[in-house]
């Protein structure tokens, strides 16, 4: 993986899906940074690496033969309130990607069943009287929104 020192402290830069595709999943930041002070730091298989969420950082393409998995943590201090939410344009796709396509074929089929599996006990707690807000948020699982 490659980072970017000291990119944490700069404003939100504008990214967009890799290539300008919204089928895409992975984002590329197109905004104004210095890419040339990036510092490579090379991971084992299987490794890890700990960094704030707005470090710009750089994977690379996967040329094995084998996916490449990442199980992202993110964990936020007290909460800041802001005169002006921050925007995140590229967002507004992330509905279009591959990944979100196969998710929701995948939920259409029998992940809904599985997704109330794992969350039963929380389904438990909610009692029948919020079991429609729960139906509410399944409906818009599956339209995609």
């Amino acid at each position: 993986m490659s980072f970017v020192p000291g990119s944490h402290r700069l404003p939100v830069l504008m990214h967009q899906p890799v290539g300008g595709d919204p089928r895409m999943h992975a984002l590329e930041c197109i905004g104004d940074f210095d890419a040339a002070s990036a510092v490579e730091c090379p991971l084992q298989p299987g490794g890890c690496t700990i960094h704030d969420h707005r470090t710009l950082h750089y994977a690379g393409p996967n040329n094995s033969d084998r996916p490449r998995l990442a199980y992202v943590l993110t964990f936020d201090t007290k909460l800041v309130l802001r005169d002006k939410p921050l925007d995140y344009p590229w967002r507004k796709d992330r509905n279009l990607t591959a990944r979100a396509t196969r998710e929701r074929e995948w939920r259409r089929q029998t992940g809904m069943l599985k997704f109330a599996w794992r969350n039963r006990d929380e389904l438990v707690d909610r009692g029948i009287a919020k079991m429609s807000a729960l139906k509410d948020q399944a409906a818009r699982i599956l339209r995609g929104k």
